[in-house]
Order: structure tokens, then C-alpha cells, then sequence
């Protein structure tokens, strides 16, 4: 298989991950809306102008400004207006300005809190209106009074929030495109359309019927390995098609991951001594037969190997219309390659975001190796 993005498979990652591109998305904004409440907050500005008879120059302004900033005015305007904040924060959100040559100057001043902080200004107005004239000699007036904005000037409901939820998106997608980049395992059948894939194992009843209509049409005999690349977790979704098997049919499914070791006796029991009455290890299970894998997992592979095999499967073939073996032990022992040459066609399962591709192409190449045909690959969505 080939490293290059395919584009429907990306499509397709991203929409199986639509409820994590949300969390993502909508945890951002939430998080900036609160590092923004908590560190910022809303600032409202309040203005007034004011006309003084000496001509605004940048040296005027300048010093006009460090009078508007000085203990004197700003002690007062505090005392005044009973606001209880640090002194350097007012200051620091005090400003004058004005155009050269002119006489109308503007206060500006920045505050979190709409009511404390327009309070505030007037005062500073005030004693600045009053300072001046001890200042530099001039006449100062109010030209305009003194105005505060109905909304915050740092945010924007619409402005702010499209761009947290912008860059939320952008992480999101940003963060599931790296996984998709650096995750090896197979993630859609898109990246098996070389193979005979058969179809997908999830939630609809529609695709399982599909999947075994398949299987019965290939298959050229009762006994069908369902192989696991390696021990996964879709139990469930496997019994669902063999329920689907079992409708209309008599169907035996048996474990034969007989190095797991079962509490009860099964097919492990039937390979170590064969006997023709196997109503004893055989169980009933949702309109199905079961056969567990079975009490003894000691020499496992010789047990595979010997004639009590072939017995069991020929004996079972005369009383069911299928019989389903499940095997997940695959590179760690030889059983998956054993119990192939005894079944009719063999089933590669592959549990999509789960299953290496490395893995499976070793499989491939292990199956080849000793001559047993794959008759199909059979994926399992557990999303």
C-alpha cells in the first residue's frame, strides 16, 4: 500500500471524527471566551473634550499629558469619585490628544468597569480642567462632555467569536490531520481497493446481510475462517454476522484461540481426544451453536496438526449448513496458518483504525508463503 494521501480517505477520517473536530472546536472557544473574561475582561472607553486657548504642539500635548497622569490630578479625581483601584492602573489608561494647532483636546480613558470608570473621569476631567490654568497660565473649558461607550471597545461579539470559533476549527482539524499523518493502522476500506475486500461489519443490518450473501457466494464449502491479524476487540460485531449466518441456516461457530484457555470443555478437548458425541462441548448461543475453545491450551500447534482436526470439521460438516472458525493468534504462533488448510475459505479481519498496515501485509505474505488462498478481507467498524 502506498503512502500518499488519498483524499476520500482523508474525507472520510475527518467525518468519523466529526465529534471529536466538535469537542475540539467548541472546548477552544470556551477556553478563550474564559482566558479572555479572566485575564482581560471588557473594557468600555469613556471621552470628553475640552478646549484649552494654548495651541496643542507635541511639547503641550506631552506635557498636558504627564499633568493628566500626575498624583495630583489623579489623587483628587480617586478621592472624588471613591474608586478603590490601584492608582498605576488608572494612570495607565489615561490619555490627551489633539490635532497641531489646535485648541480642542480629547481625554480618553479605558476602564473594565463602565459605571466606576465614567465616575472616575469626570473627576479627572474636572481637576484637570482646574490644574491647568496653574500649569502653564492657559483657560481651559469643557468643549464636550464626557461620553462612555455602550460597548466594550476590546471585543466584539461577531468579530471575536467567528474568529475563536475559526481558529478553533482550524486546530481541530489541524490536530486529527497530524493523527491521520503519523497513524499507521488502516482507517478505511479505500485503502484496501486492491484487495478483495467483501465488506464492513458496524451497525447496519443492511451491510451484514450484504457481507453474507458475499461470503456464500465465494465460499465453495461449509467451513469459513474468519482470521484476525491479531487479538482484537470486535467480538461482538463477528457474532452479529454469525447470528446472520444462523438465520434460515444451522451454524457452529468455534473459538480457536485454544492457547486462551476456556472453563469450559471445547475444541481444544475434542483435538487432545476426539470423540463423535460432541453434544457435550457444544453450547447454544442466539439461534446459534457455540464451541468454546476449551480447557487444555498445551502443545497447541501439535494438536492442530493431527488427525483429531480433520475428524472434528468432517464430523461437524454432516450437521451443520456452516461452520465459522474464529482465530486472532497469528504472528506470534503458526495456528491461523494450521487451521487454513483444514477450512474452505479463509477471511482476513481487519479492525479499521486498529489493524497495522505493516501487519497485514505481513499477513498476506505469510498466507502466500504457504500456499492457502485468502478468499476476501472482511473489515470491522467499531466507530
Amino acid at each position: 500500500m502506498e503512502d500518499e494521501i488519498d483524499v476520500k480517505c482523508l474525507l472520510l477520517f475527518f467525518w468519523k471524527r466529526k465529534k471529536i473536530l466538535l469537542c475540539i472546536s467548541i472546548a477552544f472557544l470556551l477556553l478563550v471566551n474564559l482566558s479572555f473574561f479572566c485575564f482581560n475582561g471588557l473594557i468600555y472607553s469613556s471621552e470628553a473634550k475640552v478646549r484649552i486657548s494654548n495651541e496643542a504642539t507635541n511639547n503641550i500635548i506631552t506635557s498636558y499629558n504627564d499633568l493628566l497622569v500626575s498624583d495630583s490630578v489623579v489623587d483628587k479625581a480617586m478621592k472624588n469619585s471613591n474608586v478603590s483601584v490601584k492608582k498605576s492602573d488608572l494612570k495607565r489608561n489615561l490619555f490627551i490628544r489633539a490635532n497641531e494647532g489646535s485648541t480642542i483636546y480629547t481625554i480618553t480613558f479605558n476602564y473594565k468597569n463602565k459605571t466606576e470608570g465614567r465616575k472616575f473621569f469626570k473627576e479627572i476631567v474636572d481637576e484637570f480642567i482646574d490644574k491647568v490654568e496653574l500649569f502653564d497660565g492657559s483657560y481651559a473649558t469643557i468643549f464636550e462632555a464626557v461620553k462612555t461607550s455602550d460597548k466594550p471597545i476590546n471585543f466584539s461579539l461577531v468579530k471575536n467569536e467567528l474568529l475563536y470559533a475559526a481558529a478553533g476549527v482550524a486546530i481541530s482539524f489541524g490536530y486529527v490531520f497530524v493523527i491521520f499523518l503519523f497513524d499507521k493502522k488502516i482507517k478505511s476500506e479505500i485503502e484496501l481497493d486492491k484487495y478483495n475486500v467483501l465488506g464492513v461489519i458496524d451497525k447496519s443490518e443492511k451491510n451484514l446481510s450484504l457481507l453474507k450473501n458475499k461470503i456464500k457466494l465465494i465460499n465453495s464449502g461449509k467451513v469459513i475462517f474468519l482470521n484476525g491479524v491479531k487479538e482484537i476487540d470486535c467480538s461482538d460485531k463477528l457474532m452479529n454476522l454469525v447470528k446472520e449466518f444462523a438465520n434460515g441456516s444451522r451454524v457452529l461457530f468455534i473459538d480457536a484461540n485454544i492457547r486462551n484457555k476456556s472453563k469450559k470443555m471445547g475444541y481444544s478437548d475434542l483435538l487432545k481426544q476426539y470423540k463423535e458425541d460432541f453434544s457435550k462441548y457444544i453450547m447454544k448461543n442466539n439461534g446459534f451453536d457455540l464451541m468454546e475453545c476449551g480447557t487444555n491450551n498445551k502443545e497447541t500447534e501439535t494438536l492442530l496438526f493431527s488427525d483429531n482436526n480433520k475428524k472434528i470439521i468432517d464430523s461437524l460438516k454432516k450437521k451443520y449448513d456452516y461452520i465459522l472458525i474464529y482465530n486472532s493468534s497469528f504472528f506470534d504462533y503458526s495456528d491461523s496458518l494450521i487451521i487454513s488448510k483444514v477450512c474452505d475459505s479463509n477471511y482476513i479481519i481487519v479492525e479499521l483504525n486498529k489493524t497495522e498496515k505493516k501487519d497485514f501485509e505481513r499477513m498476506l505474505a505469510l498466507y502466500k508463503q504457504v500456499n492457502s488462498e485468502i478468499n476476501g478481507i472482511i473489515l470491522v467498524d467499531n466507530q
